[in-house]
């Protein structure tokens, strides 16, 4: 079964629950088989060298930081205050993509809210998430472009097995250990040709049905490294404009370009933990009023969000944040409230109405199998007549 969308991963082709035997089940853990998460797997040897301000040193707590984060030092301690800053920036410096609120609160032991103002504080100061991964990205590229120019006879097996970077490639240059192209492969990249498989010539651990047919579709449909890094690149360039991403890819369609993009993993999930206070979150805001707003606005209803927002400006300017959040609540429970009698009541209504279609769905059943009935018996009159002129005809003075 070929998958007309290929993803980054290693594995390229859907499984068939229930192709080895009959009991089959697919896995309970996970939506796919034996799949690596990731856009690709290259391993990143180059560490940035931040360029840090001359204010900052690490290990130490600068005079700015004194006085722009004492709320914070004095709430975690300077000792845990520097180890969980110097955490983040030695993080950011040793991967190849930005730092998330998400990465960065899996790193860190403190409260989320006191995480976001010292993430917040040395992103402004741009110590982290300032520098364009494209650059470095393109020269991985080259230096992998460099070391497969090497020829084909000159590698060895072991090395070009264990060089899986782009699957891609890896397929279009895949090799039969006999020596010819291979044409059928598995999802642990063991390459064979025809006449190998149809001999039995493959490791005891691999079936038969774990290979799966090199196809051109299969190539033409899935995507290289350089072909993700024109992916990004053209997005930085030109945005949402699709069309002139695919033109900037050269290779793929706008709608191929759109779906890959959604498949790759670029920011993490920000909010991982189920113990998240998030009334603690809104407290700590720079504009608590604004936030409780923006929440609700994003989860309830509508007419809800709008009539707290129309208290949030009426009151915004005569009172306190904490006299405006209480009023906002108060109007929002109110509006919840004849939001939900609201929909009761609708809800009522159209269960009368249903029962009043079935109702009359009934009545014309009924109706129906009347008027069929009717319609048989009359045809039974007409043919019982019909048989008594007949019979006439035939015995015309009758039997005694």
């Amino acid at each position: 079964m070929e998958n007309i969308f290929p993803l980054q991963e290693n594995v390229e082709i859907e499984e068939i629950y229930g192709s080895k035997r009959p009991n089959a089940s697919p896995p309970k853990n996970s939506r796919t088989f034996g799949m690596r998460s990731g856009a690709y797997g290259f391993i990143d040897t180059e560490t940035y060298h931040v360029r840090f301000p001359n204010w900052f040193k690490k290990g130490e707590v600068s005079p700015l930081e004194q006085n722009g984060m004492s709320e914070v030092i004095q709430a975690i301690g300077p000792e845990k205050y520097v180890q969980s800053r110097d955490c983040i920036i030695s993080s950011y410096e040793e991967g190849n993509r930005p730092m998330t609120v998400g990465k960065a609160f899996t790193l860190v032991d403190v409260d989320m809210g006191l995480m976001l103002k010292i993430f917040s504080f040395i992103e402004r100061w741009r110590i982290i998430n300032y520098r364009s991964l494209i650059e470095k990205e393109m020269r991985c590229l080259k230096s992998h472009k460099t070391e497969d120019a090497k020829p084909m006879e000159t590698t060895p097996r072991e090395e070009r097995s264990k060089r899986r970077g782009d699957i891609k490639k890896c397929l279009e240059e895949s090799i039969c250990d006999c020596g010819g192209k291979a044409n059928f492969f598995t999802r642990s990249l063991v390459f064979r040709c025809t006449a190998c498989l149809d001999n039995g010539n493959y490791p005891q651990e691999v079936l038969r049905s774990d290979f799966l047919p090199i196809t051109g579709s299969l190539i033409r449909n899935m995507w290289s490294r350089k072909e993700e890094f024109l992916l990004l690149e053209g997005i930085r360039k030109f945005g949402d404009e699709w069309d002139s991403v695919s033109r900037y890819v050269q290779t793929k369609t706008k709608e191929q370009c759109v779906f890959h993009f959604l498949r790759i993993p670029i920011l993490e999930n920000t909010l991982s933990r189920a113990d998240l206070a998030i009334g603690r979150l809104f407290e700590t805001a720079e504009n608590p009023t604004m936030c409780i707003v923006t929440f609700i606005c994003g989860m309830v209803h509508p007419k809800v969000a709008s009539e707290c927002a129309r208290v949030a400006i009426k009151h915004i300017s005569g009172c306190s944040q904490e006299a405006v959040i209480q009023h906002i609540l108060d109007a929002g429970k109110e509006k919840a409230r004849e939001q939900r009698d609201l929909e009761r009541r609708k809800i009522e209504r159209l269960g009368s109405v249903i029962c009043e279609a079935l109702l009359n769905k009934i009545k014309m059943k009924i109706g129906t199998y009347k008027e069929l009935y009717l319609s048989t018996q009359r045809v039974r009159s007409e043919l019982v007549a019909l048989r008594r002129g007949l019979a006439e005809d035939i015995n015309p003075g009758g039997d005694e």
